[in-house]
């Protein structure tokens, strides 16, 4: 594992503690599907970056799209920390720091190198 790909299981074990405490919590199904859609966003955000290496000859005409779309979907993960109510502000908190993390490696890290 490259130290890049390392970095980027940061947002991954964020989203994961944050699906954990949410699980964890005692509210409804609805309320817990609400809650859980932008852990799940990020874990996709988080396996699409990690098997981007692979798929590079198939995506190279179409990186910029890819990069951009992306990085808005990591943006709506960090602003789920602002919208959604979560059971605790440090989950909200956290969800927020993982979607702008997310945003900054798909915006700057996700940019071909020679």
């Amino acid at each position: 594992m490259r130290p890049l790909e390392a970095i980027v299981l940061i947002p991954g074990v964020i989203a994961g503690s944050v699906g954990f405490v949410e699980l964890r919590a005692s509210v409804r199904t609805a309320e817990k599907v609400k809650r859980l859609a932008p852990v799940v966003l990020a874990f996709a955000l988080v396996g699409v970056f990690l098997l981007l290496d692979i798929a590079i000859y198939v995506t190279w005409r179409y990186m910029s799209e890819l990069t951009y779309a992306m990085t808005s979907l990591s943006v709506l993960v960090g602003l789920s920390g602002a919208v959604v109510r979560y059971s605790c502000r440090r989950s909200a908190i956290l969800m927020g720091t993982a979607g702008l993390l997310l945003a900054y490696y798909w915006g700057v890290l996700s940019v071909p190198r020679p």
